[in-house]
C-alpha cells in the first residue's frame, strides 16, 4: 500500500510483511539538505503509524550528495527514532558501484554504529529482503 509519495521517493507498506520500502528516485540530485532532513526525519513516523518494524531504503537511483555534516545529523536525529520505534531492522540497497567503493564506509560505518548492528548494506534486493525476513 502507497503511504506517501513525492517528487523524491514513493514509500510502500507491505503489511504482510511489515516492511516500510521506500524507493528514492534520481531527481534527489536537486534536493537541498532541508528536504532531505526532512524526509529523513519523518520516515520513522511512517514506519510508528503503520507498525513497520523492518525498512527496506532503495537508494539505487538516489543521487542527493550526502555530505558527513548531514550524515552526523541523520544518525543524531534520525537513526535513533527508528529504534525508539520499534524498527528491528534496516536493509539499504545501494547501487553497486557504491556498494563496492570503500571510500563510503566510514558513513555507512557510523550509521551502523549508532544502530547498534540493525543497519545492514546490500547491493540485490532479493538479499536484502531475505536478511530482513530472517529470526
Amino acid at each position: 500500500m502507497e503511504v506517501l509519495k513525492d517528487k523524491y521517493r514513493t514509500v510502500n507498506f507491505e503489511s504482510d510483511n511489515k516492511i516500510l520500502y521506500s524507493e528514492w528516485y534520481k531527481e534527489t540530485e536537486f534536493m537541498t539538505v532541508e528536504e532531505y532532513k526532512h524526509a529523513a526525519f519523518i520516515t520513522p513516523d511512517l514506519a510508528k503509524k503503520y507498525g513497520a518494524d523492518k525498512i527496506l531504503m532503495n537508494i539505487v537511483n538516489f543521487k542527493f550528495l550526502v555530505v558527513p555534516v548531514v550524515q552526523d545529523w541523520i544518525n543524531k536525529n534520525a537513526v535513533p527514532k527508528y529504534l525508539k520505534f520499534g524498527v528491528k531492522k534496516m536493509a539499504i540497497l545501494l547501487p553497486t558501484e557504491i556498494f563496492s567503493q570503500v571510500s563510503v564506509g566510514q558513513i555507512l560505518n557510523d550509521a551502523v554504529d549508532v544502530a547498534q548492528e540493525k543497519i545492514k548494506y546490500f547491493d540485490k534486493e532479493d538479499e536484502s529482503r531475505k536478511w530482513l525476513l530472517s529470526k
